[in-house]
């Protein structure tokens, strides 16, 4: 058993390798900067980092139910914002997804009392243009959205007249939508709260998303191979 004093020693020394391994606390202070400020006011809209270092950020309301379909572009080389074509249609709680093409998908959202969206869209940043997608098999905002290692988007959960536990795979290959599991419990709100757990927390598992909304302190997984 170590003595107090060789113990002190040895938290130290190992405090002292954290360091110089760079896994403690950096030297340099971390702390917020302004950025430029977009050209629209806009809340509850959905920011995608896309290949080239660049930020999409598309819908939202401007308040009042002032919906934006005047998506931007940041440049964080240059601090600017620009146009990023004309969405279709407005909408804010949707969610969206980069996929291995490069392109962006946006997916669902809700513009007016009682219309919740079933339609997607994409967004091209080598042509800064907007096309449709398959739709939905069901209308959704709220919803949480994850791209997979197989390139396919995993959509789950949102509402549409009553919080929603199903959940929709969409393949780019061939621009079509599949029903996928079911989540055990019904929810919304989550958004962006889902990602892919890499490396997976079971050995020899496929990768697999998992969301985890502020309203349950319940989480589920949903596994690429076998169910929530």
């Amino acid at each position: 058993m170590l003595s107090p004093r060789c113990f002190s020693s040895l938290v130290a020394f190992l405090v002292l390798i954290s360091l110089l391994m760079g896994f403690g606390p950096s030297a340099v202070a971390q702390t917020w900067v302004p950025a430029a400020s977009m050209a629209t006011p806009r809340y509850w809209h959905a920011a995608t980092v896309l290949q080239n270092g660049k930020v999409l950020v598309v819908g939202g309301d401007m308040g009042g139910y002032n919906f934006v379909s005047s998506p931007e572009l940041y440049d964080p080389a240059t601090d600017t914002w620009s146009p990023a074509g004309i969405m279709p249609l407005p909408r804010f709680g949707h969610n969206a997804s980069l996929l291995p093409n490069g392109k962006v998908l946006v997916t669902g959202g809700w513009a007016l009392v009682g219309n919740t969206f079933t339609n997607a869209e994409f967004y091209n940043p080598a042509t800064n243009t907007w096309s449709s997608a398959a739709p939905m098999v069901g209308g959704r905002y709220g919803h949480a959205q994850v791209s997979l290692p197989d390139g396919k988007v995993l959509v789950a959960g949102g509402w549409n007249n009553a919080w929603l536990a199903s959940a929709e795979l969409y393949d780019p290959a061939t621009n079509a939508w599949t029903p996928a599991a079911s989540m055990t419990q019904a929810r919304h709100g989550i958004w962006s709260n889902a990602t892919v757990m890499t490396p997976p927390p079971i050995p020899g598992a496929p990768q697999r998303p998992w969301s985890r909304p502020g309203a349950t302190p319940l989480a589920r997984w949903y596994q690429t191979e076998w169910s929530w």
